[in-house]
């Protein structure tokens, strides 16, 4: 039951399954609270801002069920992400990477065995936080893997890492990738991995390309470099096209709607970049809230929200900013962007 509505688009048919998985999984999980699966699947049935309140139960228990799996000590955060509890989503995930690198070391495995996906999901937790300094270091334990092990999971998963730290701090892989370093060099093993979804971390293909160009496109329009910029969007799009029309595929769609959008604003096209914009956000609401760290890493709506307020137009911007923070509560930027826009809104009252 719980797997096609975990892959279904977003309606109410896809939360009548997840109800129906969930109901099934809570008998399971009276008569056998120990169970891995049980409490796996129970937690994927409510993974979305809706529903997340009723997973704590479950993602209490996992990480004491099975202590020494990575897996299960990182499952808990898919219900701290969505309710955006963030210490406990970065100490989930810290535990699950050392985990894994306890388990890699035990073994004597090779060191991209290590878990990347739990190694992402701490690199984004500690950016809501508002760790720089502890997101930094954890791309660099990225940075130090890709070097020793090159293979296109590292590769993917610090594309991904770079391409979050540049759009959270506006700092990270942009000067390297001017330089042909990280971000780039990464790009072009992620471009051969098997598969267009590891946009949560810990694979490569087109989402991890896919999120460094969205970075990067937004870095190039920020710096004035609109030239960069108009090539970026270019690269995108033809991604998007390539990608097929699949919503599991709309992140990329999304993305160039984005990069395309801002580049418009700053050229002046105003209203042609907020359409675009829009769309972009349109095509972010079609689709189910994302399961764990926003897909595209930019979210659509809380761009939007940014220009708005850019272009002194606080009250929509405030929407916007409320419509991104239903998808991903607590966000830092979204955050940050409401605030910003509150503040705009009560300014002249206030004079």
């Amino acid at each position: 039951v719980i797997a096609p509505a975990l892959h279904a688009e977003a309606g109410e048919a896809r939360t009548r399954a997840l109800v129906r998985a969930a109901a099934r999984l809570e008998e399971l999980f009276d008569q056998r609270p120990d169970h891995p699966g049980v409490v796996h699947y129970l937690i994927h049935a409510y993974d979305d801002p809706t529903h997340a309140p009723l997973g704590l139960r479950a993602a209490r228990v996992y990480a004491r069920v099975a202590p020494a799996a990575h897996h299960a000590l990182h499952m808990p955060s898919h219900i701290f992400v969505q309710l955006g509890r963030w210490d406990e989503a970065a100490a989930s995930n810290q535990d699950a990477w050392a985990a894994s690198a306890a388990w890699v070391e035990r073994r004597g495995l090779a060191p991209d065995k290590r878990d990347f996906h739990s190694l992402s999901w701490l690199h984004y937790a500690q950016l809501q936080q508002g760790r720089t300094e502890a997101a930094r270091a954890t791309v660099a334990i990225a940075r130090r893997a890709a070097a020793e092990s090159p293979t296109q999971r590292v590769l993917g998963a610090l594309q991904i890492m770079e391409a979050r730290q540049l759009v959270e701090t506006g700092e990270g892989g942009e000067a390297r990738a001017a330089k042909s370093g990280t971000g780039d060099a990464a790009a072009g093993v992620a471009a051969e991995a098997s598969g267009p979804h590891a946009g949560h971390g810990g694979g490569g293909g087109e989402a991890a390309r896919g999120a460094w160009l969205l970075a990067t496109g937004l870095a190039a329009v920020r710096a004035g470099d609109l030239d960069r910029a108009a090539a970026i969007e270019t690269e995108l799009a033809a991604l998007a096209a390539d990608a097929g029309a699949s919503y599991r595929d709309r992140p990329l769609r999304i993305a160039a709607k984005e990069v395309a959008g801002v580049l418009r604003v700053r050229q002046g096209k105003t209203e042609e970049g907020l359409a675009l914009l829009a769309e972009a956000a349109a095509l972010e609401a079609e689709m189910p809230a994302p399961m764990g760290p926003p897909e595209p890493v930019k979210p659509a709506a809380e761009l939007l929200g940014e220009a708005l307020l850019d272009l002194g137009r606080p009250g929509e911007a405030a929407a916007r900013f409320a419509e991104a923070l239903l998808r991903m509560p607590n966000r830092a930027l979204s955050v940050r962007g409401a605030e910003r826009a509150a503040a705009a809104v009560s300014a002249p009252a206030a004079r």
